[in-house]
């Protein structure tokens, strides 16, 4: 482009994508969604969390991207 870019630079196309958008992948461990979740009135150690846990880790493929497009609005592993 007559525009000099410096994400043009920095980043492939594919790249700047996965950014902006999230990584497609063919398995999605939500280990580390586990890690960073912020919970307001609950905490980790409680049973219904655990429970929550065991039961999105049981999850196929398909039924994990639904509930990451539920919560996230994609269905891709954020960033």
């Amino acid at each position: 482009s007559g525009i000099n870019n410096p994400f043009e630079q920095l980043f492939r196309a594919e790249e700047l994508a996965a950014c902006l958008s999230g990584a497609q992948t063919d398995d999605l461990d939500l280990r580390e969604l586990q890690k960073v979740t912020k919970y307001e009135g609950y905490v980790p150690s409680q049973q219904v969390v655990q429970w929550l846990w065991e039961i999105l880790h049981g999850l196929s493929l398909a039924e994990k991207q639904k509930f990451l497009r539920f919560c996230t609005g994609s269905d891709r592993v954020p960033m």
